[in-house]
């Protein structure tokens, strides 16, 4: 029990920081859009903000995956689920979790792959020379997050069923 609660502590952490960081890119991206507005009204523009920005949308919506994935903001269609009878929609919610975590982990391995492809090609973006590896590791650390967020639902509905089959 304590090393769940210590893993739980670590993927929180990570969650919470990672959703911060989305925030802050966010804050960043509305910013230099913003700014970049007006110079060019002034025909000064910001060199290589479309390029920035997509990577800043990039950075957002990857770290902010898991924080979304814990905290259960995603959408979920459960019109079919929720009229189950309650072993049943254990059952059914311990699957998806479980598939989950396998998605969320390959994806992770196969982003990984991809990244170290990317950093050994040299790849960069035309305008600004920025390397494309980097992306993808902050990919990857998201898809291992949220893989965390999964294995810890999936642990928790299992000792959830057990502690009421023991009741």
């Amino acid at each position: 029990m304590k090393k769940l609660l210590s893993f739980q502590n670590i993927v929180s952490f990570f969650s919470e920081t990672s959703h911060v960081c989305a925030l802050v890119s966010l804050v960043i991206m509305m910013s230099l859009t913003c700014v970049d507005v007006v110079l060019r009204y002034f025909g000064h523009p910001i060199f290589g903000t479309y390029e920035i920005v997509g990577y800043l949308g990039l950075i957002l919506v990857s770290l902010g995956l898991a924080h979304a994935t814990s905290k259960k903001v995603h959408i979920a269609v459960e019109i079919l689920v929720s009229r189950l009878p309650k072993r049943a929609q254990v059952f059914v919610n311990s699957i998806t979790c479980f598939f989950c975590v396998c998605i969320f982990s390959t994806l992770a391995w196969e982003t990984f792959l991809y990244a170290g492809d990317l950093q050994r090609s040299g790849q960069v973006s035309l305008s600004l020379q920025f390397p494309f590896f980097l992306l993808a590791y902050v990919m990857t650390f998201s898809f291992v997050l949220v893989s965390g967020v999964f294995v810890l639902d999936l642990i928790k509905l299992i000792s959830a069923t057990r502690k009421k089959q023991r009741s």
